[in-house]
C-alpha cells in the first residue's frame, strides 16, 4: 500500500488536524460570522460579562479564530519537517512570512479554489480513516477466530467464519482505497497546508487585514520568517514553490538568491 508505514505511525494524527481544520472552515462561512456579529456579539451575556464595545469583541473573535489556525499550522509544520519535497519541510517560514505581512497571501497561486470540495473531501478522508482502523480490529479479531476453528473439528462453523474474514477483507480493502491510507504522506501534507493558507486568507477576507494587523494580532510565537531574498526570487518563490517540478530542484545558489 502507498501510505502504509506513515498511516500505522501518524494516521490518527493527520485525521485529527483535518478534522480540526474542516471545524475551522466551517466556523468562518457567511452564515456563522453572520450569526457571531448579529447574535453571539450582541447577546446580553456577552455584553455584560465581557464588553459592549463591539470592535474590541471582534478582536478577541478574531484572536480565537488565528489561536486555532495557528495550533494547525504548527501541527503542519512538524508533518512538513518529514516530507520529501523542500516547499513543504520549510512550511513553517511560510506560514511565518504570511503572518508577518511579508507574504500577501492572497498572492499565492496554491490557495484552495473551491474550499467547500476540498472540505468534502477531507470529511470523507477522516470518516473512512476512522472506520479503516475500526475495521482492522475486526478482521484482526476474525483472523484469530478463524485460526482457532481451523484446529476444530465442526466444518459448518469453520466455514461460517472463513466467509466472515473473506468478506471484512474486502469492506478493509474499500476503505484503504478511499481513505488516508491510500495517499502519499506528501500529498496529504501538501493538502493541509494549503488548507492552512486559504483559511488565513478567508480569515483576512472576514475580519479585515487592517484589523488582523492591529496590535500585532497577526504574528505568531514559533514560527520563523524565512531569510531576506532578492525581490525577483521571490516573486518566483510566492508564486510556484508548492510545485514538485520547481521545488525539487529548487537550491538558493542555483537561483542566486
Amino acid at each position: 500500500m502507498v501510505a502504509e508505514a506513515w498511516i500505522v505511525r501518524m494516521g490518527s494524527q493527520v485525521a485529527n488536524v483535518l478534522s480540526k481544520s474542516v471545524h475551522l472552515h466551517r466556523s468562518l462561512t457567511d452564515s456563522e460570522i453572520s450569526k457571531l456579529k448579529n447574535e453571539i456579539l450582541k447577546s446580553e451575556g456577552v455584553r455584560n460579562l465581557v464588553s459592549t464595545d463591539e470592535s474590541y469583541l471582534l478582536e478577541l473573535a478574531l484572536a480565537e479564530k488565528l489561536d486555532d489556525l495557528n495550533r494547525v499550522a504548527n501541527v503542519v509544520s512538524r508533518l512538513g519537517k518529514k516530507c520529501v519535497e523542500p516547499a513543504l519541510q520549510g512550511f513553517e517560514h511560510v506560514y511565518g512570512d504570511i503572518v508577518d505581512g511579508v507574504i500577501d497571501v492572497r498572492e499565492l497561486g496554491f490557495l484552495v479554489k473551491d474550499m467547500e470540495g476540498m472540505v468534502k473531501k477531507m470529511e470523507r478522508y477522516v470518516n473512512a480513516t476512522s472506520n479503516l482502523y475500526c475495521e482492522l480490529e475486526v478482521l484482526n479479531e476474525l483472523e484469530q477466530s478463524t485460526k482457532k476453528f481451523r484446529q476444530n473439528q465442526h466444518e459448518e462453523s469453520r466455514r461460517v467464519f472463513e466467509q466472515k474474514f473473506i468478506w471484512q477483507k474486502q469492506d478493509v480493502r474499500h476503505l484503504k482505497e478511499i481513505s488516508l491510507w491510500n495517499q502519499t504522506y506528501d500529498k496529504v501534507v501538501e493538502l493541509l497546508a494549503r488548507t492552512v493558507c486559504t483559511i488565513y486568507a478567508r480569515i483576512s477576507a472576514v475580519f479585515g487585514e487592517s484589523v488582523l494587523q492591529k496590535k500585532g494580532l497577526g504574528a505568531v510565537e514559533g514560527f520563523c520568517s524565512s531569510p531576506p531574498m532578492k525581490d525577483e526570487c521571490r516573486e518566483v518563490f510566492r508564486k510556484y514553490w508548492w510545485l514538485p517540478w520547481f521545488t525539487k530542484g529548487f537550491r538558493a545558489t542555483e537561483t542566486g538568491c
